[in-house]
């Protein structure tokens, strides 16, 4: 039951944030973060096995997310050391 306000309260919000025009980054933030607290909710509330709390709370456009924020952040992080 909690899993599955957690996932319509993540769905509303990334709606939000669509039509109120964020950054893509916002947008894929969010939906990163809320799958970690799916993850920690199946492991800890609902006593799911780590491999299949990760399988459920993570899905393809999670791992898609995490690409994308780690290039991001090293896109930045290299552009702000050019700078210096």
């Amino acid at each position: 039951m909690v899993t599955q306000i957690i996932g319509l309260v993540s769905v509303f919000l990334v709606l939000g944030l669509i039509f109120t025009n964020r950054s893509l980054l916002t947008i894929l933030l969010v939906v990163f973060v809320s799958s970690i607290v799916l993850f920690f909710i199946r492991i800890f509330l609902e006593k799911m096995p780590l491999l299949d709390a990760f399988f459920d709370s993570f899905g393809f456009l999670s791992n898609i997310v995490l690409v994308f924020l780690v290039v991001h952040f090293f896109k930045k992080r290299s552009a702000h050391d050019k700078s210096l």
